[in-house]
């Protein structure tokens, strides 16, 4: 499928092989759009313009195999129509070479053989998204607030002193059953709340903050701690 005799033309094979051949993709559910496998296919949209398969002389980017990062630049040679085995012609170009490097080999060796200058651009391009996803991911930082949002945010505080912010954290701690929402760091406590099972008084909230900060393990109980 991806050979042919150079007595046949192109045009011919595509007429024959256009709605049925080992590459096209179709989806029905996607409006009827076709797409195409094809190696020697840039973009992978099934057309007569990008059809490499049907072309004695075509050009393909695909990834490099295995953990090898970078793209492998595939031709087809001319002169070896008649012997599939030797039909195609490989470049390797690693992910230790720059991106500027990788294209600049592209662009070279399809002017240099006489390819389609066209096709350039496509497989420029198609390189250009491989080596893009080949790039490892970096987190990104949380956004912090600020501006107006900030200074909201602090005269909120400012405007509700009747709160008590408790900092800290601890594995296991006896105050976990009593206190409930309090069992992770960063929580607020209002001085209202009612009076806990274990007898703790609302001004003995106050020792709260330095019993987090200690990490307290022990099985003692909150009311000994204080």
């Amino acid at each position: 499928m991806s050979h042919h005799s150079p007595q046949v033309s192109a045009d011919l094979i595509w007429e024959v092989t256009r709605n049925q051949n080992a590459f096209l993709v179709k989806r029905a559910q996607s409006g009827g759009v076709r797409f195409s496998r094809d190696p020697f296919n840039l973009v992978n949209i099934h057309s007569r313009k990008h059809a490499g398969f049907v072309n004695e002389k075509a050009v393909g980017v695909i990834e490099e195999k295995g953990d090898k990062k970078g793209v492998t630049l595939i031709t087809k040679k001319v002169k070896s129509t008649q012997k599939p085995g030797s039909l195609h012609h490989t470049t390797g170009l690693g992910g230790n070479k720059s991106t500027r490097k990788t294209y600049k080999t592209i662009v070279s060796n399809t002017a240099k053989s006489g390819y389609r200058s066209d096709l350039r651009p496509y497989a420029v391009a198609r390189a250009s998204a491989i080596r893009k996803s080949q790039t490892p991911k970096k987190d990104l930082p949380e956004s912090k607030v600020r501006g107006a949002k900030a200074k909201k945010a602090a005269a909120e505080k400012d405007e509700n002193p009747k709160t008590l912010s408790l900092r800290g954290t601890f594995e296991h701690s006896p105050l976990d059953p009593c206190l409930g929402v309090i069992g992770y760091a960063g929580a607020v406590l209002p001085q209202t709340t009612p009076r806990p099972s274990l007898g703790l008084e609302v001004q003995d909230f106050v020792a709260l903050p330095l019993i987090l900060k200690l990490n307290i393990r022990s099985s003692a109980s909150p009311k000994d701690l204080l």
